[in-house]
């Protein structure tokens, strides 16, 4: 499940970021907002992910 959730999150940031490049003019600044919370997201899977990888001794290959 945190696999699943953290290649979610990095979808949406990978989009967010995307459309950050395309931004211009007033939409820049809304476009900068969503892509820094998707990358806090992001961030925040990542970090449980990776705890829990440590914590349990999981393979990366194996379903956590």
């Amino acid at each position: 499940m945190l696999a699943h959730r953290y290649h979610a999150d990095l979808r949406v940031y990978s989009l967010a970021a995307q459309s950050l490049v395309q931004a211009i003019g007033a939409n820049f600044s809304e476009a900068l907002k969503r892509a820094q919370r998707a990358r806090l997201v992001f961030e925040r899977a990542r970090d449980e992910l990776n705890k829990h990888i440590r914590e349990h001794d999981c393979s990366a290959g194996r379903k956590a």
